[in-house]
This record gives C-alpha cells, sequence and structure tokens, in this order.
C-alpha cells in the first residue's frame, strides 16, 4: 500500500500587529518526508466579524413562522460576516523536495481594512492563512491571527474643543485640548459648572464609555418597524475616577474642575464597518444618591495612531 508524503508546514510572520497598508512579511517552512506535487502556493487574509444580537421573532433568522411563537419574544441570534478576503500566490504548479523547503511572501493590509475589534458581542479579527493547493487532495494550510491596528489622518491644526449642556438645575461645559486619543495616553481637560440653584453633588466622576452599535438592517436584511424591536448594542465602560465629593453648589458661584485619566488599553478602537459602528464617550457624571445623576457626554475617538 502506497501511502502519501507527510506534510509539516508552519508559517511566521515578522510581527504579530500591522495598520492598514502595511506588508505582512511571512516566512513558510514545508518539511516533508518525500518529496511531492502542488498546484499553487499561496497566502491568504481573512477578516471575520462574529456578531450576537437578539431581535423579536418575526425578524429572526430562524424563525419558522409557525403558531405557536410569541411575534413580540426577543430571541438571541450569532453569526459571522465575511468582511475582507485576499490571496496572494507566491508560486504556481511545482515541487517540493524531500529535503523541504522555505519560502518567504508578502500581503498587503488594505487601506480600508477595519481593525480588530474585541468586544462582548462584537468580535472583528484577522488570520493569515498559508496554503498548499494540491490536486485530487486537501489543502495543507497553516494559520496565524493577526492583529489590525487603527489610524487617523488629521489634516487639520488641532484646535481645543469645548462641549457645552443646559440642564435644570446648572449650566455645564466640559473643555479638551483635543478630541483623538490613543489606547494608554493621559486625557486632561476640566469641568465648570455654573449652577441655576442650590444642589449637591455626592460625587463628580469621570469615565469613558465605548458603544459598539450593530446595524439591524445589514444584519437582518430588512428594516425593522420599531428600534424595540431589535437589541445590538455592544456597551464597555472604563472604571470611573472619583474627581471631588460632597460638594454643594450655590447659584452664581462658577465651579472649575481640572481632570486627567487615563485611556484604557482595550482593542475597541473607534471605527466603521459595513454591519457596525464603534463610538467613544467622555463623561462627567454628577452622581447624586437621592437623584438621578446628570451625565455631560463628549464624543471623542480613540484609535491606536494619530498622524
Amino acid at each position: 500500500m502506497l501511502f502519501g508524503p507527510k506534510v509539516k508546514l508552519e508559517l511566521g510572520t515578522d510581527r504579530d500587529s500591522y495598520f492598514p497598508g502595511d506588508d505582512i512579511e511571512a516566512d513558510l517552512s514545508i518539511k516533508t518526508n518525500k518529496s511531492f506535487d502542488f498546484q499553487e502556493l499561496r497566502l491568504e487574509l481573512l477578516c471575520r466579524s462574529a456578531l450576537r444580537w437578539n431581535v423579536v421573532r418575526r425578524y429572526s433568522l430562524y424563525s419558522s413562522g409557525g403558531e405557536d411563537e410569541d411575534p413580540d419574544e426577543m430571541v438571541h441570534e450569532t453569526f459571522t460576516f465575511k468582511l475582507m478576503e485576499l490571496k496572494e500566490t507566491l508560486s504556481g504548479k511545482g515541487e517540493v523536495p524531500k529535503t523541504g523547503v522555505n519560502v518567504s511572501g508578502k500581503i498587503r493590509i488594505p487601506e480600508d481594512a477595519p481593525p480588530t475589534y474585541q468586544g462582548g458581542w462584537i468580535k472583528t479579527g484577522w488570520i493569515l492563512k498559508a496554503v498548499i493547493g494540491r490536486r485530487m487532495r486537501r489543502d495543507i494550510v497553516a494559520k496565524k491571527q493577526i492583529t489590525v491596528l487603527s489610524r487617523m489622518e488629521v489634516e487639520k491644526p488641532v484646535e481645543e474643543v469645548k462641549t457645552s449642556v443646559q440642564m435644570g438645575e446648572f449650566s455645564a461645559y466640559v473643555r479638551l485640548p483635543k478630541t483623538t486619543f490613543t489606547p494608554g495616553e493621559t486625557l486632561e481637560g476640566e469641568v465648570v459648572i455654573n449652577p441655576k440653584k442650590m444642589f449637591k453633588v455626592d460625587e463628580l466622576r469621570v469615565d469613558l464609555v465605548n458603544r459598539g452599535e450593530i446595524i439591524p438592517e445589514k444584519v437582518l436584511g430588512q428594516f425593522i418597524s420599531s428600534s424595540t424591536d431589535f437589541s445590538g448594542t455592544d456597551v464597555y465602560h472604563s472604571p470611573a475616577k472619583v474627581l471631588e465629593k460632597d460638594l454643594e453648589l450655590i447659584p452664581g458661584a462658577e465651579y472649575k474642575v481640572p481632570f486627567s485619566y487615563k485611556v484604557p488599553n482595550v482593542h475597541r478602537p473607534s471605527c466603521k464597518t459595513e454591519y457596525y459602528e464603534s463610538k467613544w464617550l467622555l463623561r462627567i457624571i454628577l452622581g447624586r444618591k437621592h437623584a438621578p445623576d446628570r451625565v455631560i457626554a463628549t464624543p471623542v475617538v480613540i484609535v491606536d495612531d494619530v498622524r
């Protein structure tokens, strides 16, 4: 009885993380106990998003339409969408000798590549594959997970940003030197509060919130009649930092509170894809024990690199 060759394919890269537009430099090591022919040797780069959401049954991908189904019941769905797929041929037909062979090659990440996103309901990842295509036989594949980072080009000079709010008890604004930040960077700003009447703030806090919003029309393939029929928001709250405690705010007095806050190191960059959008908010929270909190929210952008 004749047996086919025993082949071991190993895949390595020059690094683990890349930006859009970068070349991935790959090294392939092929070891075998006997020579064999192949049809093609190639690299493949694949980006997928695994999404999760809740939706009423009448819009469900898996609804049977049976009489026993409750048309207003929320059901859980999970689906994986292919965002990008690229292939780069390294060699056409050829032979791998018994001594084995090492091959190097490159594949470029597109400029519009969606970044890696590691949320709860939204998970976007990239896989690099080395493939030995064989005629009438199963392909031999080696895989490696890579990280695609996010980058923003800032064309205009950075200017100070001010977000103002008007509420029943006070008016306020948050001042920031810019709105684009990177993970691990210390964000600095100032909140200015002008009370309209006397009230107490038990805790003045700052945090960052990321909201990954899944687009129902894209994942369901149809419009929904009401926003309450769909739930697909992936929310992350960074740990809150207390700025002040037991503030007694008096009309006619202006309260200025400077703050600093470290941006968390999480793979949840600001981005927009066909199926979801990720946004960040800087929140100044006026926490009260016996009344609803008041929140001043400022949109910010968090990416891995700013140029």
